[in-house]
């Protein structure tokens, strides 16, 4: 298991009732500090405040399902995470581990793609070429400017027909 512990990159933090009883190095190098420095912390500690409601409550629902969150590491810098608890047996007790992934080259993505979606976006609207496009069912899904003024026809009209 102390193999398993070591090579992933997410950061797991075993804990009781929110207590940390162990984490593997992943987890003490996304918040900054060694290992022994974290053991007996509570969880929501390392949380940002404006996640501490949401984490608490999907601490104590014992649910698996993963969230997002934000955690603040030793330098004051917040690191966009996704957070996953399950029961597991650890040391001959059952516990739950914390899996916490950073996300922040995710994130980062998503605002990329939402930017080039906005600039495209612009680039459509303000075309001086009639610009539409049409689904595979043949409903309009994009008319541009320069289709409303050549055709008479308002986006929202045009988009709306079925």
């Amino acid at each position: 298991m102390d193999r398993f512990f070591k090579v992933t990159t997410e950061g797991l933090f075993f804990h009781q009732a929110g207590v940390i009883t162990d984490v593997n190095t992943s987890g003490a190098d996304m918040l900054g500090m060694f290992v022994q420095e974290i053991i007996g912390h509570d969880i929501i500690a390392f949380v940002s405040s404006d996640d501490a409601v949401l984490t608490t409550i999907h601490m104590n629902r014992y649910d698996d399902e993963a969230w997002e969150s934000a955690i603040i590491n030793t330098d004051g810098e917040v690191l966009s995470v996704e957070m996953q608890g399950k029961r597991v047996d650890y040391d001959d007790e059952g516990v739950r581990v914390l899996a916490v992934r950073d996300i922040r080259q995710r994130k980062q993505a998503e605002k990329n793609i939402q930017n080039i979606a906005a600039e495209l976006r612009q680039f459509i609207d303000t075309a001086s070429t009639l610009i539409f496009a049409v689904d595979t069912s043949l409903k309009v899904t994009e008319w541009n400017r320069s289709a409303e003024r050549l055709s008479s026809r308002k986006k929202e009209k045009v988009l709306a027909y079925r």
